[in-house]
């Protein structure tokens, strides 16, 4: 299965869907990217704690589980930027 092209198809969807948002309810269209960004940086500087917490106490369980908090952690970038956009 291709997933570069699965993933492009997506995208290419996603930027088709906010531009006819923009374009027959911009206020609608805003307020839900600024819900949607508010969403999901809080859950990646949620799981940047989750992860924070456990180096510091020194926790050994959560070795399987470190790959999901730091790939999450890495869209705070990501969604910053986003949240400016509407600011």
């Amino acid at each position: 299965m291709n997933y570069n092209l699965i993933s492009k198809v997506c995208l290419a969807i996603g930027i088709l869907t906010a531009l006819l948002g923009e374009l027959y309810a911009p206020t609608r269209m805003w307020a839900m990217f600024l819900l949607n960004s508010t969403y999901f940086l809080t859950l990646a500087l949620g799981a940047t704690f989750f992860l924070a917490l456990h180096y510091v106490t020194g926790s050994q369980w959560s070795e399987v589980l470190r790959r999901i908090p730091e790939s999450l952690g890495s869209y705070i970038l990501v969604g910053g930027s986003l949240m400016l956009m509407v600011f």
